[in-house]
């Protein structure tokens, strides 16, 4: 049984605010230093490095149901293959291993491959063999020879100095009081937040563009953007400090940029001021890996979404069952990546009918996995893209960018054998579905 829940209504909604009018009050003295270019946020993930739930959910696809992660469950660092990496207390001194011979036959050192490069937080450090052995935050990293499945984390407490490598990918940040760090999704990374949680923002704050840009805007100077005030002792720290404005605010910047609150964010998580204009860049301080043809689309109702490099929607298969619902709201229920690992890309996921209208989401033949996204080989030999363990799609009739007219499309399965388990994600019924959904990030 087929049903469409819901689809693609209009056009994308286009923001029309320019936010280098938004500045009210110029800066005192030269601009000279607050003109910085466009700053490089670093990679939360180099190449070939993942992030994974690590720890044993207790259920699957067949027997067992969940939202979200399992209470044991910690999202970490791992390999290419999604085995889970982990940290020693004995490497106490930055860069520096202190696992050998037998030791590194339990937890083998996470070597890195020729032509790494360090990036952000990841460093290379040399092994007495020569190797090069990755490191984030100063602590080298291994795996454990018992781990054999994508999520285990065997090596846990072994001999209670070995941890899982906890995925923390802004946790070595300086700041000062008044800033937290915060995951947004739509911003595909970590970013910077006020005191209340709400995301930050830099302009381009140079006097003449502002005032050419105001001179021909629709709503000129709109009031829109509030500079993050400092508190008249504010004390620099790292790569935060101040900046004296003619209008008597003292304003933070970072790494030279003056920061901004958007007044149309209506509540922590949201990111809407990224699109309003070119000259607005939100304050991300690490970025998550995007493959190069993966974009962010904006659709009516349903926020931003994955899309191919021509904006058409990429979908995901999901389980589905009826006492839990949720999944028809904006972005529905949390991607379960056990679940995702088990619909695949086999017959399940969608055989050779399915793909005459889901049409797989093929990944380069030298594509290498990073951050939450992993590479699948599927029967062929053709590699295809998944994202937070689901493999991805395309819809054929899909045709125009933003649409989402594969959303909510349904295969059911109703029985009272409990045997029946193809598609049925719980023992807790005799009905449930595989479903299409949109991925987002």
């Amino acid at each position: 049984m087929r049903m469409n829940v819901s689809a693609w209504t209009g056009a994308v909604i286009a923001a029309g605010l320019l936010a280098g009018c938004a500045a009210t009050g110029e800066y005192a003295g030269s601009n000279s230093g607050m003109q910085s270019a466009a700053r490089t946020v670093p990679l939360a993930t180099p190449p070939g490095v993942t992030v994974q739930l690590a720890g044993n959910t207790g259920f699957t696809l067949i027997i067992g149901y969940s939202i979200g992660k399992g209470s044991n469950q910690t999202w970490a660092y791992a390999n290419s293959e999604g085995m889970t990496l982990y940290t020693s207390a004995m490497d106490k001194e930055p860069g520096v291993s202190s696992c050998y011979g037998e030791c590194a036959k339990q937890f083998p050192p996470f070597i890195a491959p020729e032509n790494a490069e360090p990036v952000g937080a990841w460093s290379l450090i040399t092994r007495d063999d020569g190797a090069k052995q990755w490191a984030v935050g100063g602590k080298p990293l291994y795996t454990f020879f018992k781990d054999v499945e994508i999520s285990d984390d065997y090596g846990k407490n072994v001999d209670g100095i070995w941890d899982v490598a906890a995925f923390a990918p802004s946790a070595e940040i300086e700041m000062p009081p008044g800033f937290d760090i915060r995951e947004i999704p739509d911003a595909n990374g970590h970013v910077l937040v006020d005191v209340e949680g709400m995301a930050l923002y830099t302009l381009d704050v140079n006097t003449q563009r502002r005032e050419a840009a105001c001179a021909s805007a629709v709503d000129p100077c709109n009031g829109s953007w509030t500079p993050y005030a400092a508190p008249v002792l504010a004390i620099p720290s790292g790569d935060f400090s101040t900046v004296q404005r003619s209008d008597g605010i003292l304003q933070w910047t970072y790494k030279g940029e003056p920061l901004f609150t958007y007044d149309r964010d209506i509540e922590t998580g949201f990111a809407t001021g990224m699109d309003v204009d070119d000259n607005v860049r939100i304050a991300s301080v690490v970025r998550y890996f995007k493959p190069q043809n993966v974009t962010y689309q904006q659709t009516p109702g349903q926020g931003i979404v994955l899309a191919d490099e021509n904006g058409l929607t990429l979908y995901r298969r999901d389980a589905y069952v009826y006492q839990l619902g949720g999944h028809g709201l904006r972005r529905g229920i949390e991607p379960r990546a056990v679940v995702g690992r088990d619909i695949g890309t086999s017959m399940a996921g969608c055989d050779a009918r399915c793909q005459e209208v889901w049409i797989p989401f093929e990944a380069p033949a030298d594509a290498k996995p990073s951050g939450f996204w992993d590479v699948l080989t599927r029967e062929d030999g053709t590699k295809q893209w998944a994202y937070k363990s689901y493999a991805l799609y395309r819809y054929a009739e899909d045709t125009e960018p933003g649409q989402l007219l594969g959303n909510d499309y349904y295969d059911f399965t109703i029985s009272d054998n409990p045997q029946v388990a193809s598609t049925r994600p719980s023992r807790m019924t005799a009905a449930g579905a595989l479903y299409w959904i949109y991925a987002y990030p």
